[in-house]
């Protein structure tokens, strides 16, 4: 009796270490991703710009006389298309007074010109806390007596 416990015990014994001996560990790989889309921001804050009269007095502009550059920061996760629009008369302006305008925004060497609808093409370094510098004008004519005011709309696009 004592042989045949001692053959099953042995049995036992094999058939558990066949068992463990054969039971492998497995691996699996489990990914995560994320696109991550360009982005600009415009700084909180923009710096206003002043006009005054060309030498003829027919054209006001950010150029003019004593005028001067607006400006904005601006900062782009990555490359970056920057336009602009033709400045927008106050609704407060004087009546009568000229309407052909056009707007620039120069950054570094780059220059969008609403006049051409050219649009400045920023690589990622360029668009990284950049400053933008906005000019108008507008003319050429009469001006009637008055305050006047303009608006100029920049857009930063990522590309």
């Amino acid at each position: 009796m004592l042989h045949r416990a001692l053959l099953v015990s042995g049995l036992i014994l094999a058939s558990t270490v066949g068992f463990a001996n054969s039971a492998k560990a497995a691996d699996a790989t489990v990914e995560f991703t994320k696109t991550v889309a360009g982005n600009c921001a415009f700084g909180a804050t923009s710096t206003p710009g002043t006009l005054d009269f060309n030498t003829g007095n027919n054209e006001l502009g950010s150029k003019s006389g004593t005028g001067t550059s607006g400006s904005v920061t601006l900062n782009c996760t990555g490359a970056a298309d920057v336009s602009v629009v033709a400045p927008t008369a106050d609704s407060a302006n004087p009546a009568g007074a000229p309407t052909t305008s056009e707007s620039k925004a120069t950054i570094g060497s780059k220059i969008a010109d609403s006049a051409t609808a050219t649009v400045a093409n920023l690589t990622a370094t360029e668009a990284t806390s950049a400053t933008v510098n906005v000019d108008m004008k507008v003319g050429t004519g009469s001006f009637p007596t008055g305050t006047y005011k303009y608006s100029v709309t920049v857009t930063a696009t990522p590309k």
